[in-house]
């Protein structure tokens, strides 16, 4: 031992010494669990802070019935369910769909909703009686236009019909997206052969189980058309969302608002979901981004994602990697995943419901929220940790195994 330092161990000999490991204490499943629930009070706890503010709510500042939303992507699934429960607010609510037949029935839906809804307390001879909008009213609260979110002259169109209409946005909802449901490889057309006893002698990477068929050129522009599917909705649907209507929303609202549907997907890595995973990720990176510079700049527009796991939509029946036949939106959401994980799909009006309650909240500071909470946002911290990753990934496996 040298004079004059402390060593916890012994000097040990340059050859043949290895660190004293069995000094070392091993992570049991109790200490496991200990640390997840500490990183779970943690989470919450921090989350519960920032959440307190001390700004006011936002309704305070811009009342539900006076709000002006646009929804691109509101065709089926979160964003319809979107446009109604804004429609049953007495917002004016511009939606935006690729398909025409479907954007007409949701315009529809969201007038019917508007008539059947009180729009006020009126008093005749003293007494008060529910007062309900006119349809030439209600004509007024609900614009549809056809568009493609990743179209800049269908965007540039819809800012003209929204400014026309409604004379400014308060909300802009980014909530079209595309599903991808394909291990990699499958997509580009390569086949997995499991590897016999007698393949030994000619396989070079030994800790290879399957031996992998070669991708032809077809196949690798299959999947090249497919990411590019992807990215086209996924990433640039947002890039053009964010440059058209950022300062239509900065100059014309009280309190300005951006939400992103997101996915858990593009900060947790799981199998048979990369095409899918990484453009979510390339469109959450960009809205982060986006949000900071907006903050710096002062443009005054506050920012949110919503990270969902897996939701029971038909998202996955129009998979760009070869749609799977589906019969029921939850047999399509349900689609590749284990059967208890299958359980636990989250309904439309969960995510709805938690969308708006966090874009009422006010306050200035830019979130991204996970739904739910548990698991998913420990997992996220999970991930990143030393000796607990491998725990996360071998959930991810879990969940989608049948997908493999």
């Amino acid at each position: 031992m040298t004079k004059g330092h402390l060593h916890l161990y012994e000097e040990a000999p340059t050859e043949g010494w290895k660190p004293p490991t069995d000094r070392l204490p091993a992570i049991t499943g109790w200490m496991f669990l200990g640390i997840l629930l500490g990183m779970a009070v943690v989470t919450f706890g921090l989350a519960a802070l920032l959440s307190i503010e001390g700004t006011p709510k936002r309704t305070e500042a811009l009342k539900a019935n006076k709000e002006r939303v646009l929804i691109l992507g509101a065709s089926s699934g979160i964003g319809k369910e979107l446009a109604l429960k804004y429609a049953s607010r007495g917002a004016s609510v511009c939606v935006v769909a690729r398909r025409p037949d479907a954007l007409k029935e949701v315009i529809a839906e969201c007038k019917g909703v508007l008539l059947s809804t009180p729009s006020r307390a009126a008093s005749f001879d003293g007494r008060r009686k529910e007062a309900f909008r006119t349809e030439e009213e209600v004509n007024k609260l609900v614009l549809g236009v056809v568009g493609n979110v990743s179209d800049v002259d269908d965007m540039v169109r819809v800012r003209e019909e929204v400014e026309k209409a409604f004379g400014g946005v308060d909300t802009v909802l980014i909530v079209a997206g595309v599903s991808a449901t394909r291990p990699f490889l499958s997509i580009a057309g390569s086949t997995m052969t499991p590897l016999k006893k007698e393949d030994g002698p000619t396989v070079i990477n030994k800790k290879s189980r399957v031996r992998a068929g070669e991708t032809g050129r077809e196949g690798i522009e299959k999947i090249v058309d497919s990411a590019r599917k992807s990215m086209e909705t996924n990433y640039l649907g947002p890039v053009v969302a964010y440059a058209t209507f950022l300062p239509l929303l900065s100059t014309t609202s009280l309190s300005p608002s951006v939400l992103l549907i997101a996915s858990v997907a593009s900060l947790v890595p799981a199998p048979t979901r990369s095409l899918y995973a990484s453009t979510k990720s390339a469109a959450l990176s960009l809205h982060q981004c986006v949000a900071l510079e907006s903050e710096i700049l002062g443009l005054g527009v506050r920012f949110l994602a919503i990270l969902p796991g897996t939701v029971r939509t038909d998202l996955r029946s129009k998979a760009v990697d070869a749609p799977p036949p589906s019969t029921s939106p939850a047999s399509a959401a349900n689609k590749g995943l284990d059967e208890k994980w299958s359980k636990i799909t989250l309904e439309p009006s969960y995510v709805v419901d938690r969308c708006v309650a966090a874009l009422d909240a006010g306050g200035v500071k830019n979130k991204e929220i996970f739904l739910p909470a548990w698991p998913y946002r420990v997992a996220h911290l999970a991930f990143y940790l030393p000796g607990l990753k491998s725990i996360v990934e071998n959930g991810a496996r879990e969940k989608y195994r049948n997908g493999m």
